[in-house]
């Protein structure tokens, strides 16, 4: 089995956002993990964890409410993501 994960940012406040800081996601060591970042991310990857974060802050406005997908994570064999947001 895989375990398949898509990643989004979301903005939850009331006024404009520019992502900043980075998202991690950790895993399992024994699960092989393969991600790639969307346009206007980068990704880093090493054992049990990749890295997100945003290229280029300045076009990356989210407005409230507004959701933007920043890349995918597949991980075999299945595992459980813990998710860290560094600002």
């Amino acid at each position: 089995p895989l375990t398949l994960a898509d990643i989004s940012w979301r903005n939850d406040g009331e006024t404009d956002d520019l992502p900043q800081g980075e998202i991690t996601l950790t895993w399992n060591s024994n699960s092989l993990g393969t991600a790639e970042a969307l346009p206007g991310w980068k990704v880093r990857t090493e054992p049990g964890r990749a890295s997100f974060s945003p290229m280029d802050h300045t076009s990356m406005r989210l407005p409230p409410d507004a959701e933007r997908a920043i890349g995918w994570l597949r991980l075999e064999p299945a595992a459980i993501i813990h998710v860290e947001i560094h600002r």
